[in-house]
């Protein structure tokens, strides 16, 4: 079989597990002023929503129950638990990969009914487990045209979809902080080199300098080693950092600043670290 790369061409969404996902939904829309990608939507499972972004989607979810989490990882919510990334063919990628020993779970398809009652694709995963952690879970996804999963009526490949929300995005300017996109994914891991090493084979493409991945879209993963694997902190981009510090200092949100970062004040994003570069 044939080895081809990853078509890693950006994140598809990232997935942060929150305590209030009301909260978050409503700061991210109704205050900051960012497009809903899905709206949110109450469960008996979970409480969620996406945010786009402009260049990826923000997931905020809150599980009716944490028990897939490890025992000690509980006290840690909210914290950015998964990112999904691009793949046109998750089964082929999935067999791909274990040719050259990389370890990931089976590609699992999940069905929704459609308007005949007749149950058809909505989207297909595997979890690539060399880069993944229970408190860090990096998974392929495909979303099929045809699974007509709420609020997506239309039909849509994934980049119609983009399409879409970029328009959406475009009409709000960013929202009040003027938010061009994300701009790097913060992550810590035990063993950097291994993870390292597992990046690159995955990706089939070598770090951009030091533990840095270009991930597609103006999305860079950085990497630094720390007791546990997890994604840390998210950083976006704006138009203006010193005119967002000053959206944010008007409406109470400014947490830490230097020149180069400001920071959302952690409180009001139930402890989160999401910073603004420029």
């Amino acid at each position: 079989m044939q080895i081809t790369d990853l078509p890693l061409l950006q994140p598809d969404h990232l997935s942060v597990r929150v305590n209030d996902a009301q909260k978050l939904h409503r700061l991210f829309t109704e205050v900051l002023g960012l497009p809903v990608s899905w709206p949110l939507e109450c469960l008996t499972f979970a409480t969620f929503s996406w945010v786009s972004v402009g260049n990826t989607n923000i997931e905020f979810w809150q599980a009716s129950n944490n028990s897939d989490l490890p025992l000690d990882g509980k006290p840690l919510i909210p914290f950015v638990h998964g990112m999904a990334v691009d793949c046109d063919n998750v089964a082929q990628t999935v067999a791909q990969l274990g040719d050259i020993g990389f370890a990931c779970t089976p590609a699992m398809t999940f069905g929704t009914s459609a308007a005949d009652g007749l149950q058809v694709d909505a989207c297909t995963k595997a979890q690539l487990l060399e880069i993944s952690a229970p408190m860090c879970q990096v998974f392929l996804c495909h979303w099929h045209r045809e699974g007509l999963i709420f609020p997506w009526k239309e039909k849509l490949s994934t980049a119609e979809r983009r399409v879409n929300e970029k328009r959406a995005f475009s009409a709000s300017g960013g929202g009040t902080l003027g938010i061009l996109g994300l701009a790097e994914i913060r992550m810590r891991v035990p063993d950097i080199q291994r993870t390292a090493r597992g990046w690159d084979l995955a990706s089939r493409r070598m770090a951009k300098g030091g533990y840095f991945w270009d991930l597609g879209n103006s999305i860079v993963l950085s990497m630094h080693e720390g007791a546990s694997h997890m994604m840390t902190a998210l950083l976006f981009r704006v138009q203006s950092l010193e005119k967002a510090k000053d959206a944010l200092n008007e409406r109470g949100l400014l947490g830490e600043h230097t020149t180069d970062e400001a920071q959302i004040l952690p409180e009001a994003v139930e402890g989160l670290d999401f910073r603004l570069v420029q």
